[in-house]
């Protein structure tokens, strides 16, 4: 059989850990089925090529759009231009019952301040500012961290502090 390994070193039958993974939400990533530590078939190697077992569609977060649980684009959806200083929270279709804390509905477009993206880690950092008296639930200030996984198709972890 073909083996594969994972960044935490363990080794398995290529088609076993491909099957393991479909069960999971997103048939790419999962955890090692040995230590529980997150795997991806964008990050595990072959262990006769060293070669990844998928090559991602795509290299990075530019042009992209990325829409929340159960949300849709424009339901605060994130919006990575070109450039991470062009990016934005978009609110065009989010809820009615969506409001800031002086009555207002959020802006359509709410951009990044003070964005980075290390795209070794695939990590992008950014506030959203909500001034009064427009802050949103008493939050002024969002701070953003979001790593996206090996095929950068979802965010894969993060936070979001306010």
């Amino acid at each position: 059989a073909d083996l594969c390994i994972t960044l935490c070193n363990h080794s398995f039958c290529t088609s076993c850990l491909e099957r393991t993974l479909r069960t999971y939400l997103v048939s790419t990533s999962g955890s090692c089925p040995m230590c529980r530590e997150p795997v991806s078939l964008y990050s595990v190697v072959a262990a006769a090529t060293g070669e990844p077992l998928r090559k991602p569609r795509y290299s990075g977060i530019a042009s992209s759009i990325y829409v929340q649980h159960g949300g849709g684009v424009g339901i605060a959806s994130y919006h990575f231009a070109e450039s991470v200083d062009a990016s934005y929270i978009c609110y065009t279709a989010a809820p009615a019952e969506w409001m800031l804390d002086d009555g207002r509905r959020p802006p359509e477009h709410k951009p990044f301040l003070d964005a980075s993206y290390d795209a070794a880690t695939r990590t992008y950092r950014g506030s959203v500012a909500w001034p009064a008296p427009g802050t949103f639930h008493g939050d002024a200030r969002w701070e953003y961290e979001m790593i996206f996984d090996h095929g950068f198709g979802f965010i894969a972890a993060g936070q979001l502090r306010g």
